[in-house]
């Protein structure tokens, strides 16, 4: 009885030990973070929206846990290892890969100065009034720029180019616009150009622009109060602008010294592939999106077949051919696939799929597979489709039949008052469900909404009976104190939002 009392307590401080101040709770000894609950109470806004203090907190943890132990039994199950949750581990490992080196290039450098956040502040109590003439190459931009510069008429080159009769008859003219009303680029270039002067094209991600400031106005009083209010905000916007341009020079300059080029060839026979086999087939599914899903990979997969050593794309120390390519793809999640509804759709995406195995190859001659925060990236993601996969399992045993669907309407009949207005004459409440269509399949939709929720709680339940959970009551009664008002949510900055 001693030795087990030892072994007991030997067990207890070793769980204890793992419950440092960043650990939240142990569920079966894996960890669940504290900025995980604070994460799930940031962004889960509609979940315990009424709940305050330590009760919201417990309420997110809880959601954390069950879901924790849904992929620990997922896991338990073999789930692991099925096709989809290890496409989706690989797929989330160079994501996080890509994320980190961006941390250590872009994100870790982007810390804008007191100066820099104070020139914002100022900056956004300015406005331009500006025109703007619009290309959608640079040719054609840089022969607008040479007519202006021979003399033709702002107003009638704006007449000519834009097909918005508004933009037309006015000249092109955009009123006094702020610095964040318009596209980045645009927005610096028409800040800093004086009044009366055009500008040089100027490329955004819409075309080519030529612009023309009319004048220039600001709000005279500012206060150092409201600067102090609105720092925080502007600090962040700012470091997002800073953080979009270092991640875009770090790109161009990867990009320009492999000196990556697109093969024509090789895109050619992708292109006409993609136009033969999909984009001139009959589609009978309404607001389709193409893109390489499942049906068509297989379509232009077969078209390629023969072709798959054709290099596409090639760079310094690489090459990636048309076989390569279509490889790649198929290891992407449906809704990171290349678009093909056009060829520009088609080269853009092959290029960001480049771009992206590229960065890849970086991030993995600097090891970043080891990092922590990349490890724990993958982790979550993989919880999230263990959870998934089980539940769908799960989910996938309830039926339901005439008879309780009768038994559930007959109880709550005061749901479906609209279908009962407007039956039949003569039909009697149970009677209703055989003759409309419609109050028969919200009743059945309702019904398994309710025992998806009953099933649930089950599983959940039988789950927790058998799960070791250990919380850090310390740590989450500081947590709490984060979280002190009920009935509005506390956004990543500490403030507010109603």
């Amino acid at each position: 009885m001693k030795k087990v009392l030892i072994l007991i307590t030997l067990l207890l401080a070793c769980d204890f030990r793992l419950l440092d101040d960043q650990t939240a709770a142990l569920v079966n000894k894996e960890p669940i973070s504290l900025e995980e609950v604070r994460n799930n109470i940031h962004f889960m806004t509609l979940y315990a929206r009424n709940l305050k203090g330590r009760e919201l907190v417990d309420a997110h943890l809880d959601l954390l846990i069950e879901k924790k132990l849904f992929a620990q039994e997922g896991k338990r199950l073999g789930f692991a290892q099925t096709p989809l949750v290890r496409q989706v581990t690989d797929w989330a490992e160079r994501d996080q890969m890509i994320k980190a080196l961006y941390r250590d290039e872009v994100y870790n450098k982007a810390v804008p100065t007191e100066e820099e956040i104070r020139a914002a502040f100022f900056r956004g109590r300015e406005q331009v009034h500006v025109r703007h003439l619009f290309a959608r190459s640079e040719v054609e931009a840089l022969h607008l720029k040479e007519e202006l510069d021979r003399g033709a008429s702002f107003e009638a080159l704006a007449a000519r180019t834009f097909r918005d009769s508004t933009l037309a008859r006015s000249g092109g003219d955009l009123g006094f616009v702020g610095y964040e009303d318009i596209d980045e680029k645009l927005a610096e270039t028409a800040f800093a150009l004086p009044k009366g002067m055009i500008s040089p094209p100027v490329r955004s991600r819409y075309g080519w622009h030529i612009l023309r400031v009319e004048g220039k106005r600001q709000q005279i009083f500012n206060s150092e109060a409201e600067y102090s209010q609105k720092r925080e905000a502007i600090a962040a916007d700012l470091t997002r602008a800073m953080q979009r341009k270092m991640a875009g020079a770090y790109v161009d300059r990867m990009m320009s010294a492999l000196d990556v080029r697109m093969l024509n060839a090789a895109f050619n026979t992708l292109a006409s592939q993609v136009k033969e086999t999909v984009l001139n087939a009959d589609r009978v599914v309404p607001n389709y999106q193409p893109m390489l899903g499942g049906t068509e990979l297989l379509m232009v997969n077969d078209g390629v077949s023969g072709h798959g050593g054709q290099v596409l794309v090639i760079w310094k120390g690489g090459q990636m051919t048309l076989g390569d390519f279509m490889k790649r793809v198929e290891a992407l999640p449906v809704s990171e696939r290349p678009r093909i509804d056009t060829p520009g759709h088609l080269r853009f995406d092959i290029g960001k799929l480049v771009m992206r195995e590229l960065l890849l190859q970086e991030a993995r001659r600097r090891n970043l597979d080891k990092d922590p925060m990349v490890q724990e990236g993958v982790r979550k993601w993989r919880e999230e489709y263990l959870f998934a996969t089980l539940w769908q399992r799960v989910r996938d045993t309830i039926t339901v039949n005439s008879a309780e669907e009768e038994a559930f309407f007959a109880v709550h009949q005061g749901r479906y008052r609209e279908f009962l207005q407007h039956r039949p004459q003569g039909l009697l409440p149970s009677d209703s469900l055989a003759v409309e269509p419609r109050l028969q399949n919200q009743v059945r939709e309702d019904l398994l909404g309710e025992k998806t929720d009953q099933l649930y709680k089950k599983t959940a339940a039988e789950l927790l009976g058998k799960a070791r959970i250990r919380r850090n009551d310390k740590m989450l009664e500081a947590l709490a104190r984060e979280f002190p008002r009920s009935g509005e949510r506390i956004d990543m900055m500490g403030l507010p939002n109603k």
